[in-house]
This record gives structure tokens, C-alpha cells and sequence, in this order.
């Protein structure tokens, strides 16, 4: 789940625009709806785990994914209702380093990224934020590289959940979950075996959104198949990415993944304040705490009964 709250209480216009930030995470994820929690029967996750690994055999096979060590891609990203298109680039790394960069005309530039321990996102518009908590551990999972490949590490079970038409095709659909209960559901055609559709949940300020993230186009590179299109669907908006490049194991400089100095200096706040935070817990309970008395005087001869 992607989550774009904040404690802040931005005006209308901007929590517009952190819904939109929200859709565009979800999207650009990809290539990387919940139900009821409750244990698969075994017939039904072997089935889905069959239909998740015959999924990575068509489209290169784990030890051609194995031989990857980052991604850098050049496209665009379109808002489809609006006509508008602006070029999006995006480097990925292992294990879980990512950086988004994206700017429009009217909203400037965004930035977004991990560093493998950090997520954090800037904006003109909004300024440097840093996830925190579950946000965080969300968006470090979400940017695993190669996540489709690593589904047994991100999710604690799958369920095959029967088939459904995607694109016209018959798809078979699986339900994968996570600790805790959260869910997306993967769609694989039958006849190609690619993942073609997923559908999930992404949090923006007063509600959560479903997604629905349909993959085509997928291209040969490096020994994979990659999507080069994606094309997101979210209550009334539409946005699609189009890959125009995509390279692999590619000579990425070394501070690509580094987190800009206003998001190193919220990090550092952070700290500050739970140090300080800390410290003053302590002094209060040290206050709270009686001092011992002092032992009465011992009488002369008190012990021993004296001579």
C-alpha cells in the first residue's frame, strides 16, 4: 500500500496534488484489490505458486534475472484526460535503491527515491518529505528490485483465485498477501504467461484508492521481458508510463541513490528530536522516582550486647 498522508493539513489544491503523487508511485513501481485474510487450502496456493514461477520462466527465468544488478529506464509519464505528457527517468538497484525523477510544466519538478533504508519524496510544490514506520517499510518492499521475482520473500501466502478476462484474453488471477492481512491480485494471461494486470490499494489523504495497473508491451532485454507499457487506472484518472529505453547493469553514479541534503537534514531533525525526546523521558522518570532515606544512627553497643 502506498500511503501520501501527512500531519500537515495542506490546502484542497495539494492534497490533490499528493493524491496524484500517490498514482504515480503506484505506476511506476510496476515492473518492479484486498479481500479477506484467511489460509489458502493447499490445492489452491499450489496452483498459484505454479502460476507465479511459470511467470518468471516465460519472461527470462531466474538466473537470467540473477545476472541483473540495476536498471536505468527513459520514458514518459501521460495524464491521459489532461493530454498531458512529460518525460519521467528512473534508476533501480539492488536490493532495494530507487530514484523517480519526473517535472511538469505547471507543478515543477518531483523527486522520489530510496537509498535502501530511507524513502523520501520532494516536490516544488510540496517541499522534502521522508516516510516513517509502516510508510517506509512499504515503499523499501515496494521497491525491491525485481519484485515479481521475489514474491515469496515480499508476501506470506497466495491463493488462485480463478480466471478473468484481461485485454480480451483469459487470465488466471492470483491473490497474493502480506503479513498483516494486505493484498494485491496479480493477473497472468494464459496463453503468454505475463503478468498483465495488477490490482491494489494506494492511501491518500482521507481515503484509500483502488488501482488497477495494466502491463503491455513487453519487449526482450538483457535476457528478460520487460513491459515497457503500464497504464494506470484510479477512480476518475487514467496515467500511462511508456518505457522508451530501458538498459541494465549500467554504470550508475555513485551518489544517484544518495538522499538530497533537505532530506538528510529532515532525517537528522528526526533523530535530534527522538534524542531529545528520550532524554527527557528519562529526566521525568528519574524525577519521579523518591530519593532513598538516609539509615537511622547506630546506638553504641546496640550490636553484640556490648562487654
Amino acid at each position: 500500500m502506498y500511503d501520501v498522508s501527512t500531519t500537515i493539513v495542506w490546502p484542497a489544491w495539494t492534497s490533490r496534488f499528493r493524491a496524484e503523487i500517490a498514482r504515480i508511485a503506484v505506476v511506476l513501481a510496476i515492473g518492479t484489490i484486498c479481500s479477506a485474510a484467511g489460509a489458502a487450502d493447499e490445492e489452491s496456493a499450489a496452483k498459484a505458486e505454479a502460476i507465479l514461477e511459470k511467470y518468471i520462466e516465460a519472461t527470462g527465468g531466474r538466473e537470467a534475472y540473477a545476472k541483473l544488478q540495476n536498471r536505468v529506464s527513459e520514458g514518459t509519464i501521460e495524464f491521459v484526460r489532461k493530454a498531458v505528457k512529460v518525460p519521467v527517468s528512473t534508476y533501480e538497484a539492488r536490493p532495494n535503491r530507487k530514484y523517480v525523477l519526473f517535472e511538469t510544466k505547471r507543478r515543477g519538478r518531483t523527486e522520489e527515491g530510496t537509498d535502501g533504508e530511507i524513502a523520501w519524496q520532494k516536490s516544488d510544490v510540496l517541499g522534502p518529505r521522508i516516510r516513517d514506520g509502516k510508510q517506509n517499510e512499504a515503499t523499501l518492499r515496494d521497491a525491491t528490485f525485481n519484485r515479481t521475482v521475489h514474491w515469496r520473500e515480499i508476501f506470506t501466502s497466495v491463493e488462485y483465485a480463478g480466471e478473468e478476462t484481461v485485454n480480451d484474453q483469459p487470465a488466471d488471477r492470483v491473490i497474493l498477501r502480506r503479513e498483516g492481512g494486505e493484498s494485491e491480485v496479480w493477473y497472468f494471461d494464459q496463453a503468454t504467461h505475463n503478468l498483465v494486470r495488477q490490482d491494489m490499494t494506494a492511501a491518500a489523504p482521507g481515503r484509500e484508492m483502488p488501482i488497477k495497473v495494466f502491463l503491455s508491451d513487453y519487449r526482450e532485454v538483457d535476457g528478460i521481458k520487460y513491459p515497457f507499457v503500464a497504464t494506470q487506472e484510479s477512480m476518475d484518472r487514467e496515467i500511462r508510463v511508456v518505457r522508451e529505453s530501458v538498459k541494465h547493469n549500467v554504470d550508475i553514479p555513485p551518489d544517484r541513490f544518495k538522499l538530497p541534503d533537505d532530506v538528510q537534514a529532515l532525517v537528522e531533525k528526526k533523530k535530534a528530536a527522538a534524542a531529545a525526546k528520550t532524554a527527557a523521558e528519562k529526566a521525568e522518570d528519574g524525577a519521579a522516582k523518591p530519593e532513598p532515606k538516609d539509615a537511622p544512627a547506630e546506638t553504641p553497643g546496640e550490636e553484640g550486647g556490648g562487654d
